[in-house]
């Protein structure tokens, strides 16, 4: 079976293979040596390249045939221009999440064996129909008993399952092709490894309830944005229940509202996300016009919490010297600031990197805010990174990915509008709070909290200290005794090795002078006599001193 023997669904791998050879990757099967696992019908076709296919529309394509872990991966990559080029980051933004939604029956028995009662004891009424169908999951509107409207997310059926069975599969095919097809510094196995990660992320429910939570107390007082809550009652692994939202979606509000509407909920929506970067460190990761609503005219409310980045405030302290060197094209602090980021455990050049921030990002140097363009300065940031081998947090890049989704749907409400220009007080701001007294006197506090703790267990850890160094020094006293016998046995079997050497070339000798006539004793010839006679010594002291070490 070869490569198929740890595969578990060998009818999903087959169709895998299929889906590469159908879309022209018939020459990446024949380089991971996997065409002989393709039927005989398919594996001698004539692959057809279509021109007007790049190969980036070619691997999208892939991914929508193949649907389920494949789209959450294509999507994921199009957030990660970090790993993968941008092009490819580019068409993987338009695979769409459309599968068909799973029949009621199902999400009726989910829902009553996860409540353990049946549903008309828990909703006055609940569509059959989905509002909204994925991958993972389902949401189904509902009104419960106490006539709150509210909305049930229901996970699909042996989701796990499927999902797991393609990322072995998916392990499988990095790790062929980084052993038989590289691609640069990419390592394929280390991004099924994250992806992994990430799934397993979106298919816990409780996390996501959880997400929804945190989102909800920060803006809970806030009157120009709205989170749904969260009815904890009816959440459990494999179903969340929240609080209704009924607005319009921004993806429609952006092609009639009129032009002073769309500005109050831009005005909104940015001081929205800019609240969670800068001061709460906990931001959506996806704030596209279509998980955003708009209700009550101006106001908004966010939705579909899976993908949430978190920066702890050392995270947000260097992402904000980095905007405001960012702001004010101080091109030496970008790089002091992105080498500070660099999350590789070799040596980085800062000279290179400095000298490739020139090149790349020269042409902000001194130009006026309103010209500068946040999602292009992040693009060849990220470029730069990639190739100069510096590796940025995985958080950073998702902000970067979420402030570009902003300023697209910025510039679609309002084409004059500066995400720079909004960004920089947040970003002082941000600054002046964590070099204010107060913060300043709260990091003494911590500082000198540690400082104590540390004089403190100066006696407990001097004496752990003298512990571990005394059973040091016995283990190294028992390494010493072990490498002197150690000696000892390798220098008796090298004179064993030498006297077995010395006895073979006597015998030969003497085997090969035995008939030599010149002198002879007791009938043999005097070299073969003197020579057995040698070899018979040799033998009989090696004899004796095996016998005596045994002994």
């Amino acid at each position: 079976m070869g490569v198929t023997q740890d595969i578990r669904d060998l009818a999903r791998f087959e169709e895998i293979l299929n889906v590469l050879f159908k879309h022209e990757f018939g020459y990446l099967l024949e380089r991971l040596r996997l065409k002989e696992y393709l039927p005989a019908s398919r594996r001698f076709q004539a692959e057809r390249f279509i021109e007007k296919d790049t190969q980036p529309e070619r691997i999208r394509m892939v991914f929508e045939d193949l649907g389920g872990a494949f789209i959450k991966l294509g999507q994921l990559l199009s957030i990660r221009q970090d790993l993968i080029p941008k092009e490819f980051c580019d068409e993987f933004r338009n695979l769409q999440d459309n599968v068909r939604p799973f029949p009621f029956k199902k999400v009726q028995e989910i829902i009553e064996r996860e409540y353990k009662k049946p549903l008309s004891q828990v909703f006055r009424s609940i569509s059959q129909e989905p509002v909204a169908a994925a991958s993972i999951g389902q949401v189904h509107e509902a009104t419960l008993k106490t006539g709150e409207k509210v909305v049930v997310k229901v996970k699909r059926p042996g989701i796990e399952k499927t999902f797991r069975t393609d990322i072995d599969i998916m392990f499988h095919f990095a790790e062929l092709i980084d052993k038989h097809y590289p691609v640069g510094t990419i390592e394929m196995a280390g991004i099924v490894k994250e992806f992994e990660r990430y799934t397993e992320e979106e298919l816990d429910y409780a996390r996501e309830a959880h997400n929804i939570q945190r989102f909800y107390t920060n803006f809970l007082h806030d009157p120009n944005v709205k989170i749904p809550r969260v009815y904890w009652s009816g959440t459990t692994a494999d179903v969340i229940m929240m609080e209704r939202i009924e607005g319009t979606r921004l993806s429609a509000l952006i092609k009639r509202a009129d032009p002073d509407i769309r500005k109050k909920v831009l005005r909104n929506l940015v001081n929205a996300v800019f609240r969670q970067i800068f001061e709460y460190g906990f931001f959506h990761g996806d704030p596209h016009p279509g998980n955003i609503f708009v209700i009550d005219s101006c106001r908004i409310a966010f939705l579909d919490f899976g993908i949430v980045g978190v920066m702890h405030p050392k995270m947000r302290e260097k992402m904000s010297w980095l905007f405001i060197n960012v702001i004010e094209g101080d091109l030496d602090g970008i790089a002091d600031a992105i080498m500070d980021l660099n999350m590789m455990e070799g040596s980085i050049d800062k000279e290179v990197v400095k000298q490739d921030l020139f090149d790349s990002l020269g042409e902000y140097y001194n130009t006026e805010l309103s010209k500068i363009r946040l999602g292009e300065v992040f693009h060849k940031l990220v470029d730069l990174t990639r190739k100069d081998n510096v590796r940025l947090p995985k958080d950073f890049v998702l902000l970067g990915k979420a402030i570009i989704t902003l300023e697209g749907v910025a510039l679609t409400l309002d084409k004059k509008f500066n995400l720079v220009k909004e960004a920089r007080p947040y970003v002082k701001k941000a600054i002046e709070r964590r070099t204010s007294p107060q913060a300043i006197i709260k990091n003494i506090r911590r500082q000198a909290y540690n400082f104590r703790e540390f004089i403190v267990n100066i006696p407990e850890r001097a004496s752990e200290f003298v512990r571990n160094f005394r059973e040091a020094d016995v283990r190294l006293q028992t390494i010493d005794k072990d490498l002197r016998t150690l000696t000892v046995e390798i220098d008796r079997s090298s004179n064993r090795v030498s006297y077995g050497l010395l006895i073979t070339g006597f015998l030969i000798t003497g085997a090969l002078t035995f008939s030599f006539d010149q002198v002879q004793i007791a009938g043999i010839s005097a070299i073969s006599f003197v020579s057995f006679s040698a070899a018979g010594i040799l033998g009989f002291m090696l004899i004796t001193s095996i016998l005596r070490e045994n002994r």
